[in-house]
């Protein structure tokens, strides 16, 4: 993922607020996902439904 977003960046010529804003919530949705998957892994046997709104809104988000 790093190397992917590195190259991504030598592409961009130009870089305004909103694209500071947008990079900054996909590395925010990247730090909080190992978080999100060790919740589901922990409480899958008993309370997934509790976790899958938690979960999916994570994948949607990234």
């Amino acid at each position: 993922m790093w190397i992917n977003h590195h190259r991504m960046f030598t592409h961009i010529w130009r870089i305004d607020t909103m694209l500071l804003l947008l990079n900054g919530g996909l590395l925010l949705g990247l730090t909080v996902l190992p978080f999100t998957i060790e919740l589901v892994g922990e409480y899958l046997q008993n309370q997934t439904h509790r976790l899958l709104p938690s979960f999916t809104t994570e994948f949607l988000f990234i």
